[in-house]
């Protein structure tokens, strides 16, 4: 065992997680409720006759403006697929990569564009120049942000600041604001968080949701993760679902600035709204 994988033991053994009692407790796997991503349509058949017919349904394309550059050595591109409008959102660096996984995962965001179309601005010099930013994040409540993802390290060398500053009082209907992210708010921590609320979404089932939920109910203020799948009685089914509730929005991290390993603790969200895709 590594010291990595010491650390994970000790960690789960100060929370109170036992992987014995575990492997001793694992259960028969459950399919999840979207497992095969189709959709039911209706077509004729060669009778005449109206048929139900269940079809896969791929993500469709990404909307972006311009494709990611070439990778490099120093550079990292891809693609993941937003579950709620199963559309494909592209990543030009782990910077960009960790901003869409916590934009996708967020119950506060209904819609994300990679690359939205170029603001036109006049810079220091009197010219008219473009700048796209990395990402348009449009809220449930329909209010809107740009965004742009730089290293802190490229910040002032860029002008990336003066180019925002330059580009707010003229965004009119394009977006309310516009902002710079760097690795300070897209920590590893908070991206990982995301990725496993994304994961968990996508292994869904709805029933071992709701019945978390119930659980839950009975519960004020914060409570340890764990307890709360292993009171469920199966532990990766049960924290699976919890994070199905944190992508929700009805269940929050307690500190989502520390990855759930390093602080397994949970609150339920009074008269939240589930936004499950």
């Amino acid at each position: 065992m590594n010291w990595k994988g010491v650390l994970d033991f000790l960690k789960e053994k100060k929370f109170g997680l036992d992987r014995k009692e575990l492997v001793e407790a694992e259960t028969s796997p459950v399919v999840p409720d979207d497992f095969c991503a189709e959709e039911v349509v209706y077509e004729m058949n060669d009778m005449g006759e109206r048929e139900a017919i269940e079809r896969f349904v791929p993500p469709t394309r990404s909307t972006a403006t311009r494709k990611p550059p070439a990778r490099t050595k120093g550079h990292s591109r891809g693609s993941m697929v937003d579950p709620r409008t199963n559309r494909a959102i592209t990543f030009a660096s782990a910077h960009e990569w960790r901003c869409a996984l916590i934009l996708l995962a967020s119950p506060e965001i209904a819609e994300v564009y990679d690359q939205p179309p170029a603001i036109t601005y006049v810079d220091a010099e009197g010219k008219k120049v473009k700048h796209t930013p990395d990402y348009l994040a449009v809220s449930r409540s329909g209010k809107k942000c740009a965004i742009a993802v730089k290293p802190s390290r490229r910040v002032e060398k860029s002008g990336i600041v003066d180019t925002l500053d330059r580009i707010k009082p003229i965004l009119g209907d394009y977006a309310d604001d516009i902002i710079l992210l760097t690795e300070l708010q897209l920590t590893h921590e908070r991206a990982t968080n995301a990725e496993s609320a994304l994961q968990a979404h996508s292994c869904r089932v709805q029933a071992d949701c709701d019945r978390v939920a119930v659980i839950m109910s009975g519960i004020n203020g914060e409570v340890n993760a764990y307890d709360v799948a292993k009171a469920f009685g199966d532990f990766p089914r049960g924290m699976n679902a919890i994070w199905c509730l944190v992508y929700d929005g009805i269940v929050k991290l307690a500190n989502p600035a520390l990855m759930l390993a390093d602080h397994p603790f949970v609150f339920r969200v009074l008269q939240a709204t589930s936004v499950a895709a």
